[in-house]
């Protein structure tokens, strides 16, 4: 019995192993567009998280005279549950890119805020942001997401985050 050859000096496994390695590369990149498509979803929850937290938050402080006055455990043992009743939603306070325990907060409040009112806030004053301690959490390739005072959700990048403002 003689020997199948496809080429000159290219047998069967020889073709074996090429298709494999192509099969493994197309593979790879599926993997990856995969894993941006759900980069982009996660990005665009958290997103929509963020913008029902600022707007919960703009009623829960319309409903105490517009005076912001929340500390970072009020914010927590307060602050959540009130939003998350009147957004009846439990949540939206968890980013989905957030590797964090599934269900814990993703979001801080800015307690620079506090002893202020509404009105007398420059509306462009970071209210909710992606983070802990006054420092953004840029999880969504390099950007975070920010809830200014007038309820105002963006995403920004590092160089843009020098800029923001924090106390009113």
């Amino acid at each position: 019995m003689q020997r199948v050859r496809l080429g000159k000096g290219i047998g069967i496994g020889a073709l074996s192993v090429i298709a494999l390695s192509v099969m493994s590369i197309v593979l790879r990149v599926r993997i990856a567009e995969a894993a941006e498509k759900q980069t982009k979803a996660d990005t665009n929850a958290c997103y929509i998280n963020m913008r029902q937290v600022a707007m919960g938050m703009q009623t829960y402080f319309y409903e105490r005279g517009e005076k912001f006055d929340l500390t970072p455990l009020s914010y927590k043992d307060k602050a959540m549950p009130e939003i998350s009743r009147l957004m009846a939603n439990k949540g939206f306070f968890h980013c989905p890119a957030d590797k964090g325990a599934p269900g814990s907060n993703s979001y801080s409040y800015n307690t620079n805020l506090n002893g202020h009112t509404m009105a007398e806030t420059n509306l462009e004053t970071v209210m909710v942001y992606e983070g802990k301690d006054g420092k953004l959490d840029f999880r969504h390739d390099g950007f975070a997401l920010v809830a200014f005072a007038d309820g105002y959700t963006e995403l920004i990048n590092m160089s843009r985050a020098e800029h923001l403002r924090w106390k009113p």
